[in-house]
């Protein structure tokens, strides 16, 4: 099998051993494992051979892969590129999405369903593998905008229903390890793209800090199954235990058992602001089967909470059946309003399996407290790879999980989990034309930030475009060559649990006059008390 940059091979180790008819128990203490490569082979040859691994895979590479540290150390990791697949209707809703997006470092490409040459699997599938093939930079990050099947199709489970845009992401080796990471926003008319595009941008670029409390909260729904009383509850309260502190210091459990699952207290705790979702129990199209009496699309359409918008982890039944007339409950939750309802919701098209969806809901909240992890689909994707430990390929159950399973919202969203910190950064406010270093510094008060993603990037010259991260003193430096005079260079500065800095440089001719600030003066002789210092309720003139 493939994921993306490298080859693997699954290995399932059985250390412990019993045999019921001897009644013997084998334990194996020690173990000596020696792979033996054929280079010979024809089987899953990779078709791109990149110079550097994506960014976006290394945590899941580090994770998962048992000898990853003897093949690729972190500094040959690079970032892809963000492509975004729109139907023509809703492309103009797409825009400031898109600007952000390469505003933080991403190079995006929107791309209408027309300019593929249609709306069919085919085409749609094609074009992703071309850009992966081909791009200098293959995508990273996949949005589709339509919802299916009359503006972008999906595809399906062999054989069944179960509605899909797994096929999308393969494209290395006979497998069903994604190679990119891709998500859905399902509208069906130009209000709904604007209004959900603009919930996503906005929840990165201007976080809500009206209540600054929001942030490291989660809501947590647990039902009650006859037969199997502790199943649902008992997963719910290992994933609070384990990330409780971690950074999340409030984890509301709401469980079936002892009468604590109605409506009113789940509307409740999200309207008092959660970052994020939990829910364990039964689903079906368009609800929650285990909240009482009912949590159905109008509960989520009910929703007060403003722009304190959770990302839902569901792994239930149904709840992600997008391709159908009336909008499924992931679909709701994020079509409730700009601002209300989820920022994003991972779920199921199709009837799903509880262990496996144990190990789903395990593993995505895991992967935010133990890994570098912090995007929507590096979380839900680390979520998969934890179910394979559990229910390792060849499996059926874990081969239909892992096609009916689907990410809706933004792939490429950074969750937040505790308040986002406001930075210091430093560097030029004006820059010579031609080529020069560019140093950017990154700081919280007087602590260095390291691992802060920073672009540099032109506003009139597409060409002038750099990308890169703070190491652990909170610098990076860019090689620049800049040609506009009275250019601006934008500087963007994003990171896990950081306040987006916007700031910006001017580019300026080395040989020709130019202004720059010299000294001002206060003058409050007329409208105030003449000490030359600005005081409440004072007019001044401020000559320069």
């Amino acid at each position: 099998m493939i994921m993306r940059d490298f080859r693997l091979v699954q290995l399932v180790l059985q250390p412990v051993q019993f045999n019921p008819v001897s009644r013997e128990l084998i334990v194996t203490r020690r173990l000596r494992l020696e792979l033996r490569y054929d280079r010979s082979s024809r089987v899953n040859i990779k078709s791109r051979h990149p110079g550097k691994i994506s960014r976006a895979f290394e945590p899941l590479y580090r994770s998962f892969i048992a000898n990853y540290r003897f093949l690729a150390p972190p500094q040959r990791a690079e970032e892809g590129s963000y492509l975004i697949i729109v139907n023509d209707q809703f492309a103009s809703a797409v825009t400031p999405f898109a600007e952000w997006k390469r505003r933080k470092g991403w190079q995006t490409k929107v791309v209408t369903v027309s300019e593929i040459g249609g709306n069919d699997t085919a085409r749609i599938s094609n074009y992703i593998h071309n850009a992966y093939l081909n791009w200098p930079k293959p995508p990273d990050y996949v949005l589709l905008v339509g919802d299916a099947p009359e503006f972008i199709r999906c595809n399906h489970w062999p054989g069944e229903t179960d509605a899909s845009d797994l096929y999308y992401s393969l494209h290395e080796g006979n497998d069903l390890l994604a190679d990119l990471m891709i998500a859905r926003v399902c509208v069906r008319t130009l209000d709904e793209a604007r209004a959900v595009m603009n919930k996503l941008y906005r929840y990165e670029q201007e976080p809500f800090l009206g209540n600054t409390e929001w942030f490291n909260k989660v809501c947590a729904l647990a039902g009650y199954e006859s037969g199997q009383p502790t199943r649902f509850w008992t997963v719910v309260i290992r994933i609070r235990n384990y990330v409780l502190g971690r950074p999340f210091n409030q984890f509301d459990t709401l469980f079936q058992r002892w009468g604590l699952n109605t409506a009113q207290r789940l509307t409740d705790s999200l309207n008092a602001g959660r970052a994020w979702m939990l829910y364990r129990g039964h689903g079906d199209d368009d609800a929650w089967a285990n909240v009482s009496p009912s949590w159905t699309n109008s509960n989520v359409y009910a929703l007060n909470n403003g722009r304190m918008t959770p990302l839902v982890i569901a792994p239930t039944c149904l709840s992600g059946n997008f391709d159908e007339a009336n909008d499924c409950h992931a679909e709701a939750w994020l079509k409730a309003g700009e601002e209300k309802g989820g920022i994003g919701y991972f779920g199921a098209s199709e009837a799903s399996y509880s262990g496996y969806n144990d190990s789903l809901a395990a593993g995505t909240f895991m992967s935010y407290v133990d890994t570098l992890t912090y995007t929507f689909a590096q979380c839900t994707q680390w979520g998969k790879l934890f179910m394979l430990l559990a229910y390792p390929l060849p499996d059926q159950i874990s081969e239909e999980e892992l096609y009916m399973f689907n990410n809706f919202g933004d792939p490429e969203l950074n969750i937040w989990s505790r308040t986002p910190q406001p930075l210091t950064v430093n560097h030029p406010a004006t820059v010579l034309i031609g080529s020069f270093s560019f140093l950017v510094t990154v700081s919280i008060g007087t602590t260095p930030v390291s691992n802060a993603q920073v672009c540099v990037m032109s506003r009139q010259d597409t060409s002038v475009y750099y990308v890169g991260h703070t190491d652990a003193t909170g610098q990076v430096v860019f090689n620049i060559a800049t040609t506009l005079p009275g250019d601006s260079l934008y500087v963007t500065v994003t990171g896990r649990n950081l306040q987006p800095y916007l700031g910006s440089a001017t580019t300026i001719a080395p040989n020709a006059p130019y202004v720059i600030y010299l000294k001002s003066e206060i003058d409050d002789s007329i409208g105030g008390n003449n000490d030359r210092l600005i005081n409440p309720g004072e007019n001044i003139n401020l000559p320069t």
